[in-house]
């Protein structure tokens, strides 16, 4: 869960220093990709990887439904 938390808050900081989103639109971005991503135990790097990128597909396509 770290990783699918730490990828979509960058996502989404990213996104409002953009200027894409709402700074209140933060924690909401967040929140999707943690319902939505599956918490896999993070038994390898490649665990890891695979949430952190599944994480940040999760907040740029939720980041598209609010621009």
């Amino acid at each position: 869960m770290p990783a699918i938390l730490n990828a979509a808050n960058e996502i989404a900081v990213a996104s409002f220093l953009d200027g894409h989103i709402r700074f209140t639109a933060i924690p909401d971005v967040i929140k999707h990709a943690m319902d939505t991503v599956e918490n896999l135990k993070a038994t390898d790097i490649e665990a890891v990887l695979e949430a952190d990128r599944l994480s940040r597909h999760a907040a740029e396509s939720f980041i598209a439904t609010l621009v």
